[in-house]
């Protein structure tokens, strides 16, 4: 198994976004543990893409968008795709720059996220 960490950033709150044998983590200071974010996918061609589950009513619901923490989509280069109990969402990581935003907050750190309009995603209906 490849302990590898390929990716490991923290903000100044001292919350860490990490990556380690392709589950990709979010460790908040606040708290004892960490909270999966999904999981990368390795395709043939030598491209990423994530894979994450979440629920219908994780869309931001102000912009109608899915959002994905900006520092883990700049290191993507696939897809991102979403799975929740109504659909799967899919988007090329080019799209989501492309049409997605930022949202300014107070406190972001390491939560700095860009915000996809669903309106741009490949929507599969289960």
């Amino acid at each position: 198994m490849n302990n590898e960490i390929r990716f490991n950033t923290k903000d100044r709150s001292g919350n860490a976004l990490y990556i380690v044998n392709d589950v990709v983590n979010l460790k908040l200071v606040d708290k004892d543990y960490s909270i999966k974010l999904g999981q990368l996918f390795k395709h043939k061609n030598g491209k990423y893409s994530l894979f994450k589950d979440d629920k219908e009513n994780g869309v931001y619901r102000k912009t109608n968008a899915w959002s994905i923490p900006f520092k883990l989509l700049e290191k993507l280069d696939g897809s991102v795709n979403i799975r929740t109990e109504k659909a799967i969402y899919r988007i090329s990581v080019a799209d989501a720059l492309k049409f997605g935003s930022f949202l300014h907050f107070k406190s972001s750190g390491i939560e700095q996220k860009i915000y996809i309009p669903i309106k741009y995603w490949s929507v599969e209906r289960k």
